[in-house]
């Protein structure tokens, strides 16, 4: 497990190196348990601002440097042209957002998780990310009246891991999740609800870990539609699953589609 590795059955893989997260698992759960002949290797593995240079480590580490150069190029340009058209918008065209994680109604991200680095790159204000210091947590379950209060423009549901994805072909359970969060009593007066910007993103699959410029493109149509009438998030993700995974573009990662225009 990514948080508390079985150490016996990883020395019984006989590994040339170990790679996992900076923070987890812990170093007393790992490195105080493994020989020194075989090296930990920790990445941050979520963090936009830091992931140039681990894609460049390891193309390095695996001797894969021209490959690792293409990956970074792709990436930087899937980036570009959404912070260009971003980076012009005034404070108050940048819509406010509640981003509720899968696990638990009104659990959400403050300030610096990776779901609100992409908030942000997208042109959009978490309303939870400056409640940072108020909770012991990353991730706090808000009050449906604090989120009515705040009456967010957007709200975005990051959905579990079977709900939508790859291996996913049936949308039902997005579906669900969807029509779960318009028929919410305490929402029913809120903007999102009233006009309908609810969506259900796959956040697994492009929002987490080295995807997630792919839904950076997802999440910046959704906010900016009119900004972005051009961009085509599905064929980026297409690509890159083509050229960088070598698999074909399959399953289910957003719904409703997004719209047009405002």
């Amino acid at each position: 497990k990514w948080n508390d590795p079985d150490v016996e059955a990883i020395l019984q893989l006989k590994p040339d190196a170990v790679i996992c997260y900076m923070e987890y698992p812990s170093k007393e759960k790992l490195e105080d348990k493994m020989p020194s002949t075989i090296p930990v290797l920790r990445f941050e593995c979520d963090d936009p601002d830091k992931m140039d240079r681990e894609i460049c480590t390891l193309g390095y580490i695996f001797g894969k440097r021209d490959e690792s150069q293409k990956l970074i190029d792709f990436y930087d340009q899937a980036v570009e042209q959404v912070s260009e058209k971003v980076s012009s918008l005034k404070d108050a065209e940048q819509p406010s957002v509640f981003m509720e994680w899968s696990t638990e109604k009104y659990k959400s991200f403050t300030r610096g998780m990776s779901f609100d680095i992409v908030c942000s790159m997208a042109g959009g204000k978490n309303i939870v990310a400056a409640l940072e210091d108020k909770y012991s947590t990353k991730y706090p379950t808000m009050d449906a009246e604090w989120v009515t209060e705040q009456n967010p423009q957007y709200f975005i549901h990051m959905s579990s891991k079977t709900d939508g994805g790859f291996a996913v072909v049936d949308p039902a359970k997005m579906v669900s999740t969807y029509d779960e969060i318009l028929n919410r009593t305490a929402l029913a007066n809120v903007t999102a609800v009233r006009n309908r910007d609810v969506y259900v993103l796959s956040a697994w699959e492009i929002l987490d870990t080295p995807r997630f410029f792919v839904g950076l493109g997802y999440m910046a149509k959704i906010l900016h539609p009119d900004l972005f009438k051009d961009l085509d998030p599905q064929k980026l993700h297409e690509e890159y699953l083509q050229r960088f995974q070598n698999v074909p573009y399959k399953g289910i990662y957003i719904y409703p589609q997004i719209k047009d225009s405002k």
